[in-house]
C-alpha cells in the first residue's frame, strides 16, 4: 500500500506540480486525504477539494491555450488521451515549459503549436488560498490567524512604541521649515 504518485494519477500528479511550482510541499496523502487502500485515481470532481487541502482555489476554465493570462501560470491543462501537464511559463519564439507527471517531475520546453495538438481547450486556473497555511505532514490545512488577532497580540509590545511616534510626528510638525524654503543667515 504506497502512497500514490503522479505516474498513477495524472490529476493528482499535475497537482503535485502545481504546488512545487508554487514552492509548496504538499504530499499526495494531504491532497487525497490520507492514504487510500486501494489504487483510485483523482476525479476532475475530486480535485476542488483536494486542491483545497493543499491551500490552493481551482478554476476549471474552457480557454485557448493562447488566452490563458500570464499572471495564471502555473495551470494545468487537460490534454487528449486522459492526460494533463502544468503549463509553467511562457518562453520566447512559441515555446511553453511545460512539467508531465509521470516523468519525475522533470520540466520540458515543447512549441505551443505541439501542446495545442494535444490541448483540448480546458484548464484548471490556481491560486493560493488566503489564511490557509499547509504544512509538509499528512495533517490538513491549518488556517492562519486574521490580521485583527495579530495585531491584538502584537499591541501590547508594539503598541506604546507606535502611539509614541506618532506624537513624535505631531509635536515636530509644526518646528520643521516647509520644504524648498532657504535659511536666512
Amino acid at each position: 500500500m504506497a502512497e500514490q504518485s503522479g505516474v498513477d494519477d495524472p490529476l493528482l500528479g499535475c497537482l503535485l506540480l502545481l504546488n512545487r511550482a508554487l514552492h509548496r510541499a504538499v504530499p499526495s496523502a494531504v491532497l487525497l486525504d490520507g492514504p487510500k487502500p486501494e489504487v483510485q485515481c483523482l476525479t476532475l470532481s475530486q480535485l476542488p477539494a483536494a486542491a483545497a487541502r493543499a491551500g490552493l482555489s481551482i478554476e476549471p476554465v474552457k480557454l485557448e491555450l493562447d488566452d490563458i493570462p500570464d499572471p495564471m501560470l502555473p495551470a494545468i491543462l487537460l490534454l487528449d488521451r486522459s492526460r494533463a501537464c502544468v503549463l509553467l511559463r511562457r518562453l520566447e519564439h512559441g515555446r511553453v515549459l511545460v512539467a508531465l507527471p509521470g516523468w519525475g517531475g522533470g520540466e520540458q520546453e515543447v512549441s505551443s503549436q505541439e501542446l495545442l495538438a494535444q490541448y483540448t481547450g480546458h484548464a484548471l486556473l490556481a491560486l493560493p488560498t488566503l489564511g490557509v497555511e499547509v504544512s509538509a505532514d499528512t495533517a490538513q490545512a491549518q488556517p492562519r490567524q486574521s490580521l485583527s488577532a495579530a495585531i491584538r497580540q502584537s499591541w501590547p509590545r508594539n503598541g506604546r512604541a507606535l502611539v509614541a511616534a506618532m506624537l513624535r510626528r505631531l509635536c515636530l510638525r509644526g518646528r520643521q521649515p516647509p520644504e524648498g524654503a532657504t535659511s536666512v543667515s
